[in-house]
């Protein structure tokens, strides 16, 4: 799972996020949940559908994060 965070030209920052799933069906889904790290206490949390071997996705955001934490609650089976 790795994520990469960039401003655009409209002042406006976006994660690139990818998230490989192994050794799984193309029929398995799981979903992944995120917690997003803007500091000074304030945290959003939301959870992506994955499909088969993975995703990749663009992640629009308020501001820029501090940090985005993948799996959550350790909640979905992984290598960390």
């Amino acid at each position: 799972m790795t994520d990469d965070i960039v401003e655009k030209n409209d002042g406006k920052y976006y994660a690139n996020c990818t998230i490989e799933q192994k050794n799984v069906s193309e029929n398995f889904k799981s979903y992944i949940p995120i917690e997003i790290d803007f500091g000074n206490n304030q945290k959003a949390r939301i959870r992506i559908l994955v499909e088969g071997s993975g995703k990749e996705f663009e992640l629009p955001l308020p501001q820029k994060p501090k940090k985005i934490h993948f799996n959550i609650f350790d909640s979905v089976l992984c290598e960390k």
